[in-house]
């Protein structure tokens, strides 16, 4: 599928110098900004899930003491 998007100058300059910095092209660097965008609102969403349900009573929360003793690493 193909988009078109239209940057300002000063956006279409960085984005040139961050390319030739790395080494790759344009399209590359913005192919790679979207999935690192889509990934985060996937992280962002499930976090919220998780705190719904630790909101909700639903998830259990531990705190370093409790989480060391159960993983054997007491003194």
């Amino acid at each position: 599928m193909m988009h078109t998007i239209q940057l300002d100058a000063d956006t279409e300059r960085r984005l040139k110098e961050a390319a030739e910095r790395e080494s790759t092209a344009v399209e590359t660097m913005i192919i790679r900004a979207v999935w690192d965008y889509l990934e985060d609102l996937e992280d962002i969403r499930q976090a919220d899930a998780v705190m719904a349900r630790v909101i909700a009573g639903e998830e259990e929360v531990l705190g370093e003491g409790e989480l060391r003793r159960r993983l054997g690493l007491d003194d």
